[in-house]
């Protein structure tokens, strides 16, 4: 069997559908909370931004996206909870590698919509300061999610898996600390 939607039909249950759903949707209520603690922290400095984070990783739900993104929340989740290895046919891995291409290249809160991931590496010299403001929107509701800190993450992956112009750096670190200041992210 090397068809995605024979495999997927086969393997995919409802709990699975049902978990990635729950979870995304959590998600994307959690990215909400934390652009408009943002917008609340920087009035009319991101125009746009609430309506931005309502409709956040929307993607994940499309014909393109959804079934590979159920697979790969499932693939991390059983990670997590689990410490297991999912292993997975190369045609899933494919499937789920080009749902990810798919969503970074129509969600601008992604540094690959700008610039494509050369090994392992991304280097962002422009991205506009609304798209900055709902990229750490994202960080702030991963970081939740996990019960991890913002901080940490940045600071695990800045100029190890991605860098950013100094102008960039310096609006992710103002949003970040400005947020963590108030108590209202972690």
């Amino acid at each position: 069997m090397n068809n995605f939607y024979d495999w997927f039909n086969e393997h995919v249950t409802d709990e699975m559908i049902n978990h990635f759903t729950d979870r995304t949707n959590k998600h994307m209520d959690l990215v909400q909370k934390y652009c408009k603690i943002i917008d609340g922290l920087f009035p009319n400095r991101f125009p746009g931004l609430i309506e931005r984070g309502r409709t956040h990783d929307d993607s994940k739900f499309s014909q393109y996206e959804l079934e590979p993104y159920i697979i790969l929340t499932e693939k991390h989740r059983t990670k997590r909870v689990d410490n297991i290895d999912l292993e997975l046919p190369d045609f899933v891995q494919e499937a789920m590698d080009d749902a990810w291409v798919h969503h970074y290249t129509v969600n601008d809160h992604h540094m690959n919509f700008y610039v494509p991931e050369v090994d392992g590496f991304t280097k962002v010299e422009v991205m506009p300061d609304k798209a900055v403001a709902e990229m750490c929107a994202d960080w702030f509701a991963m970081s939740e999610e996990l019960d991890s800190h913002t901080l940490d993450w940045v600071e695990d992956h800045m100029n190890v898996k991605w860098s950013v112009s100094k102008s960039i750096e310096d609006l992710i670190f103002e949003i970040l600390n400005k947020v963590l200041e108030t108590g209202k992210g972690q």
